[in-house]
This record gives C-alpha cells, sequence and structure tokens, in this order.
C-alpha cells in the first residue's frame, strides 16, 4: 500500500506468488500515492485487489500481460478499481479471467487492447470506456451507470448469457446484434434499463 504521496517501488519484482490459502494479495494506492510494480507480466491462480483512490494515486502494471484471477483455494476472485482521478497502468494487459473491473469517473484505465475477458463482471460509474477489442461477452455481466457512461464494444458479435443493467440516464447500443440466448442455466440472467437509462437492440 502507498498512501499520502508515498512510493512504493517494487520494480525489481518480476512474479508474485498466490497465498496457498487463497486469500487476497492487496496493491492499493491512496492520497497521491504510488506503487511502481512494472515488471510483473502475470498473474496466475492468484485473488488480486488492485485498487487507487484519491486525486493523484497511481499504480504502474505497465508489464502485466494475463491475469488468471481465481484463487483455487478459496474460490476468491480478483478485482481492480480505480476511482475518480487515478492512473491504473495496465496498457499490455489483453487476457483476463475471474477479474471484475470497476472505472470511476475520469480514471485512466487502458482497456482497449483487452481481447478476452472471461467469467467476471464490468462497472461503469460516469466512466468511458473502450473495449472494442473484444469480439465476444458471453456469460458476464455489464452495469452502465450515469450520463457519463459509455461503453465502445462495436466489435462483439456474441452477448448470449449475459446480463446488462443500464441506469441514471446512461445508454448502451448494439447495432450489430440480431440474436440472444439466456444459456442453459439456473443463473438469473437480465437485460435491464432502469431511471432513464436505455439498452438498445434495435
Amino acid at each position: 500500500v502507498a498512501q499520502r504521496g508515498g512510493l512504493l517501488d517494487l520494480s525489481g519484482l518480476t512474479s508474485i506468488s498466490a497465498n496457498t490459502f487463497g486469500y487476497i494479495t492487496y496493491i492499493e494506492a491512496y492520497g497521491g500515492g504510488q506503487v511502481k510494480l512494472p515488471n510483473v507480466t502475470t498473474f496466475t491462480d492468484n485473488a488480486v485487489r488492485v485498487y487507487a483512490q484519491d486525486a493523484g494515486s497511481s499504480i504502474d502494471l505497465s508489464g502485466l500481460q494475463s491475469w488468471s484471477g481465481l484463487a483455487p483455494a478459496s474460490g476468491i476472485r480478483s478485482s481492480l478499481e480505480a476511482k475518480d482521478s487515478t492512473t491504473i497502468n495496465v496498457g499490455q494487459l489483453t487476457t483476463l479471467d475471474n477479474v471484475d473491473l470497476t472505472l470511476r469517473g475520469s480514471a485512466a484505465v487502458a482497456t482497449s487492447q483487452i481481447t478476452a475477458f472471461t467469467s467476471a463482471s464490468i462497472f461503469l460509474d460516469n466512466h468511458a470506456a473502450n473495449f472494442s477489442g473484444l469480439t465476444s461477452f458471453v456469460n458476464q455481466r455489464l452495469i452502465l451507470d450515469g450520463i457519463d457512461a459509455s461503453i465502445d464494444l462495436h466489435n462483439l458479435t456474441n452477448i448470449d448469457g449475459s446480463s446488462f443493467d443500464v441506469k441514471n440516464t446512461a445508454q448502451l447500443a448494439f447495432p450489430q446484434i440480431h440474436s440472444y440466448s439466456a444459456g442453459n442455466t439456473t443463473a438469473y440472467r437480465y437485460l435491464q434499463a432502469e431511471s432513464g437509462g436505455v439498452l438498445d437492440l434495435s
């Protein structure tokens, strides 16, 4: 953890081992703090929480390319959350599995390079995100909240089994999608627009 303008420089690390009990590994920045971890290329079978809060806080994971985020011992998933006016550098990250993403306001987090996103959810709180690298969004969950929430998913060809919640005047359209299946599952799936939100599959 880096906080109150502090710098946690972990540039010498090239890997982070998972906790054998499946507990969460925390990588966090608060109050303008900076965490540097640029030489780790993968998180494997490891529940990792990456979290940045307060203006100027930043986390450098610029070398991270893939993230398998489920801890087998505990079943805990990983998460990445960037709040307004923070930066999380994951510009090389292309593959995420079991990693929930939450992006708020003007948070700076590159996402257009992501080509695989599975077994997780995306929550955009008044945040505009580019996920144009995705062609499939199957059995996932997407929430858009607020007038400034938007997402570029124009290359998607399959949204089967996914849930969508568009609220508080956010808008989401899939003009390229012409079929939808909830899937052969007992899990709850929904297409929902509320509080002025618009979900358009016309």
